[in-house]
C-alpha cells in the first residue's frame, strides 16, 4: 500500500507551483551552468563542474519526491465541521 499525503488543496497548488518551476526555469539554470563549468577545462580536477552535477542531483531528487507526492495526495476539505483539529484548521 502507498502512503498517502494529506494536504488541503492551496499546499497541492504550490507543490504543482514548485514542480513545474523545478522542471522547467531551475532545470535549464543547472544544465546551464553545467554547459559553463565544463568550458574550465578538465573535468577530473574541476569543482565548479563537480557543483554543478551535485546541484543537477539534488533537483532531480527533489522533482521525483514531489512526484510521488503529487501522484498520492488526499485533499482534506478543509470546510468540514467537526470537533476534532485536522490539517489546515485553525485552533483559536
Amino acid at each position: 500500500m502507498e502512503k498517502e499525503y494529506k494536504m488541503s488543496q492551496a499546499r497541492k497548488d504550490e507543490l504543482e507551483q514548485e514542480l513545474n518551476y523545478l522542471k522547467t526555469t531551475r532545470s535549464d539554470e543547472v544544465a546551464e551552468q553545467i554547459k559553463i563549468a565544463r568550458g574550465f577545462g578538465d573535468l577530473s580536477e574541476n569543482s565548479e563542474y563537480d557543483e554543478a552535477k551535485n546541484e543537477q542531483g539534488k533537483l532531480y531528487s527533489r522533482i521525483a519526491e514531489l512526484e510521488v507526492i503529487l501522484q498520492h495526495v488526499v485533499i482534506v476539505d478543509e470546510s468540514a465541521a467537526s470537533d476534532t483539529i485536522t490539517i489546515g484548521c485553525t485552533v483559536t
